[in-house]
């Protein structure tokens, strides 16, 4: 990931001081009861949340303007084994309670179903990177359709209520973990390009960030016991997001640099080695048509 180290030097600079900067807008300039900005503090708190808009762009940009390069994703790391196995175990956690409230409807046992299958993906994988187990790749699936119910399911838990900044946050960031999801199956199964690795990275360490700010206030309250006094948003917050936040930066520190060339690179070396071999047997061609004429005469 050398090429990508402006992106990553940002991240590392700025995503501690957004974090911070979240906690205090969550404790300090948030109404609980309401769940809005408090009056006297509402310019601060918006360039906050600004901020955390801003930061994206900016790790796009930063991405786009820099050199590309296609990524593999490792065979054996035993950082990303182990945190894979933390992943399936939250995954295990939002199945078993997404399963006791079964009785909500069909998308909670979508939900449960979903993120069973999906821990399930994360064992796995995480047990082919510290064994010779080998992985069955179309597993990645499961956690894109994961991903994709539990936006849905927050769509529809939060509407009437967009305009609370939590709910706001909390959209932001599992459609985040969507496209990050939908993008880390397809380096795994070796469909990438070298735009989409650099769209992983760029978006994967967004991904990190809104996960983070979007779970660590409500980890902290509930520690120190303050949770009814500091959260609007009071349902149990599931660990699989926070963890998915560290997951995906342990993710992105893993992958390798991808020597086979694209596909793309590819077809146009062989049109460009073709057209060069036949502009050279065609000159061939004329030279021994030349010569020959000349012996004939």
């Amino acid at each position: 990931m050398k090429d990508y180290r402006f992106s990553l030097m940002t991240f590392y600079a700025f995503a501690p001081l957004l974090v911070l900067a979240r906690i205090v807008q969550q404790f300090l300039l948030i109404d609980s009861k309401t769940g809005f900005y408090v009056s006297e503090f509402e310019e601060i708190a918006a360039v906050i949340s600004w901020l955390f808009a801003a930061f994206p762009l900016i790790l796009i940009l930063i991405t786009a303007l820099g050199s590309k390069v296609k990524v593999k994703a490792p065979t054996h790391s035993i950082p990303l084994g182990c945190s894979s196995f933390a992943l399936g175990a939250a995954l295990f956690f939002d199945s078993a309670v997404s399963l006791s409230n079964a009785a909500k409807g069909g998308l909670t046992i979508a939900l449960a179903i979903s993120a069973f299958a999906s821990a399930i993906c994360f064992i796995w994988h995480g047990l082919s990177l510290v064994t010779d187990i080998k992985f069955t790749k179309i597993m990645m699936v499961f956690p894109v359709i994961w991903g994709l119910i539990n936006l849905i399911a927050q769509f529809i838990r939060c509407a009437g209520q967009s305009a609370i900044v939590d709910y706001k946050i909390s959209i932001v960031t599992l459609s985040f973990m969507l496209f990050t999801m939908l993008t880390q199956a397809k380096i795994v199964v070796n469909k990438s390009s070298k735009k989409q690795s650099a769209t992983m990275l760029a978006v994967g360490l967004s991904t990190s960030l809104f996960c983070l700010i979007d779970t660590l206030p409500t980890f902290i309250a509930t520690i120190i016991g303050q949770a009814n006094n500091l959260i609007h948003d009071k349902t149990i917050i599931s660990p699989t997001v926070f963890i998915y936040g560290i997951y995906i930066l342990i993710f992105l520190h893993s992958l390798k640099k991808d020597d086979s060339t694209d596909e793309e690179t590819i077809t146009d070396e062989n049109f460009e080695k073709a057209s060069t071999d036949k502009a050279e047997a065609e000159e061939i061609t004329t030279e021994i048509g030349e010569t020959i004429s000349e012996i004939t005469e």
